[in-house]
């Protein structure tokens, strides 16, 4: 009984604080509310169901976006099956870039809440591509598996939000 009583305090302050990330980052993805409730309560079920494996994680939120990124991959493929959907090794790839990265300039160079607020301007599809890229942290592979888009036309997008931005910047200044 003592284990249970330790299990369901780690999960109510270490797994459930990032509840509303999960949400956040859902919503980014699939703009559509009720999916990511679902998502993100079965995320949590998994959670429980696999809190002793949880603990042993040292980036609880790493760990806890994974499962609800494999869960809505799941959900694609179940209700989507004609759609192709890549194997998750493929997925989890992280693609190295040479060059600098674009939004890191653009961060180092102008004050976080005008980049914040010129993010805020950009169109839906280029919003949602810098938000999966930069604030959640995903790869632009990924950006394009979660959003079920070419990988080409994610590239694309993500160059053209970083000209906007630019261009938005520079009418601040």
């Amino acid at each position: 009984m003592d284990s249970r009583n330790q299990y369901r305090r780690f999960f109510e302050e270490e797994v459930h604080a990032h509840y509303e990330y999960l949400c956040k980052f859902l919503r980014t993805v699939t703009n559509d509310h009720l999916l990511v409730r679902d998502i993100a309560q079965e995320t949590m079920a998994t959670a429980w169901e696999k809190i002793h494996r949880i603990r042993e994680y040292s980036n609880i939120k790493h760990a806890l976006l994974s499962t609800a990124k494999n869960k809505l991959y799941d959900y694609y493929k179940k209700n989507r099956p004609n759609e192709r959907v890549v194997p998750i090794p493929e997925i989890c790839c992280d693609i190295p870039f040479l060059e600098e990265d674009g939004l890191k300039r653009l961060l180092r160079n102008e004050e976080r809440r005008t980049v914040l607020a010129a993010i805020a301007l950009l169109a839906a599809e280029y919003k949602r591509v810098i938000l999966l890229r930069y604030y959640y942290g995903q790869s632009l592979r990924d950006v394009a598996k979660i959003t079920n888009s070419n990988y080409n036309t994610i590239v694309s997008r993500h160059r053209r939000a970083l000209k906007v931005l630019e261009k938005l910047l520079r009418k601040g200044e």
